[in-house]
């Protein structure tokens, strides 16, 4: 058993310290634990997880993050073990270890949090799927036995520099010990932890999506995947932050918006399209208590990216004015799962993004709908897949494997719209009856998405025109239609 499942599949026993205390035998599980007992360490989590669920969850109201804390401490706690002297004092031990975890989780959730600027681009998903659960648990589990297998100043410096995050220069100054020596053994240590996940590394295909409408098939292709194609599907809650981690190679293929991957690719950074996600889908959406036919005071309009189809689009819109209201000014960058808050909290007057946002604010009483996306440009492409070259070079089979998984995936989606929009609603957290809406009204479509250099293009003489790109993407080069 990993110590992810340590930390989550007991059912809590006590409430509070005074109730383990009561409870006898804790002593003698912290020592068999620190001489190495896993068994004796299960138990332990078993008997301190309902303490440490009720004081995470007075610092969070998020259950992922309140997960995240546990697994931190709980890991923490289990490679510290050995230092403790006095098992008398595990309850409050462990109680400061976990405070600490969560004062720190705190200090990074608010330097993330979406009102923050230029964070918002860099905001992590912090609700990992099951299956990254799993992943993340297992990588938590091997980095404790490597470290378990460390010995003297090794061992405590990679502590302290992988579970602390604390400084070379600190750790040395703790220990006594030059700094030289510490980086010596903290890269040694890093070696084999790299050489035992080589081990255990798989072909797999990591892919990067929002929680839009648009990435559906990416949802239910994930979901369905009964053959031997392992995906590691990550979801992102900015497009900045999907971009910047196919950028720096964290993913082999992502969900885009086909400009921000023409921009990527102009820049150099070496992907390729290989299909289309979906068709149309996106929509405007303004407060209720807005005037209709009028123009706004502040006129804050909210936008899922810069480089995007609805900065085309929303460009064509306020030059031409075909849509009362709207203006240029005062555009405010949010990722599409946030727009509706910002919308209800005042903090915007409208947004445009893909569904399933609009609907949504539509059928809470939050908002309503002034147009669609395909009302101006019909059956316009918008999100693509896209993979990275090396990847493709490496692993054409894997690739073509998933495209056929993704084209099976749209056969499904058509006849089982109710079965797909409890998979999104898996994924997103949005209701399985609103996202069923979209798909009965066709509010997004799936039809005909093998790449077309004709739509490519006029797409990108769109971008080039309205200033969102600034110069023609090789598309040569950048569309690879071919792979299957």
């Amino acid at each position: 058993m990993t110590l992810k499942q340590e930390a989550t599949c007991f059912p809590p026993t006590v409430s509070g310290d005074k109730n383990l205390s009561e409870a006898g035998g804790y002593q003698a599980l912290v020592l068999a634990a620190s001489a190495g007992d896993r068994k004796a360490f299960s138990e332990l989590v078993k008997r301190f997880q309902g303490m440490a669920s009720a004081v995470a969850g007075r610092w969070f109201d998020d259950k992922g993050l309140i997960e995240d804390a546990l697994q931190e401490a709980f890991l923490k706690a289990f490679l510290e073990l050995p230092n403790l002297r006095d098992v008398h004092a595990f309850p409050s031990w462990f109680r400061k270890i976990l405070h600490n975890c969560c004062n720190r989780l705190k200090k990074r959730q608010r330097s993330l949090l979406p009102d923050s600027g230029e964070a918002l681009k860099f905001l992590p998903d912090p609700a990992p799927d099951p299956y990254e659960q799993m992943v993340r648990s297992q990588s938590r589990a091997m980095v404790a036995r490597t470290l378990n297998a460390l010995g003297g100043v090794a061992r405590e410096a990679c502590i302290q520099r992988y579970i602390l995050g604390r400084p070379y220069k600190e750790i040395a100054a703790a220990l006594q010990v030059p700094e030289g020596t510490i980086k010596r053994r903290v890269h040694d240590a890093r070696a084999r932890m790299f050489k035992t996940f080589r081990a255990h590394d798989d072909p797999v295909i990591r892919v990067g999506y929002l929680p839009i409408s648009d990435h559906l098939l990416g949802m239910v292709s994930h979901h369905i995947n009964r053959g031997n194609l392992e995906i590691r599907l990550k979801k992102f809650l900015s497009w900045a932050c999907l971009a910047t981690a196919l950028e720096n190679g964290l993913l082999d293929a992502a969900f885009v918006m086909a400009p921000m991957a023409m921009a990527m690719r102009n820049k150099g950074v070496p992907i390729v399209y290989i299909m289309d996600a979906h068709h149309e889908g996106s929509a405007i959406t303004v407060r209720n208590d807005l005037a209709a036919n009028k123009r706004w005071s502040s006129n804050r309009v909210g936008m899922p990216y810069a480089i995007s189809t609805h900065s085309i689009l929303f460009a064509d819109m306020v030059g031409m004015d075909r849509v009362p209201g709207l203006s240029s000014k005062n555009t405010r960058y949010r990722g599409p799962s946030y727009l509706l808050n910002s919308l209800v909290n005042r903090e915007i007057d409208a947004f445009f993004c893909a569904e399933p946002w609009n609907t949504k604010a539509v059928i809470e009483g939050k908002g309503r709908i002034l147009a669609r996306s395909k009302d101006f440009l019909p059956g316009h492409m918008c999100c693509i897949l896209v993979v990275r070259e090396a990847f493709l070079e490496k692993h054409g089979d894997l690739v073509r494997q998933y495209l056929r998984l993704l084209l099976s995936s749209n056969e499904y989606l058509s006849k089982n719209y109710r079965r797909c929009a409890k998979i999104q609603e898996h994924y997103t957290g949005v209701s399985a009856d609103i996202i069923e809406h979209i798909l009965d009204k066709s509010e997004v479509t799936f039809n005909d998405i093998i790449p077309d250099r004709g739509r490519t293009e006029s797409l990108m003489n769109l971008a080039v025109q309205a200033g969102i790109l600034d110069g023609p993407c090789d598309l040569n080069a950048f569309l690879c239609s071919g792979i299957l």
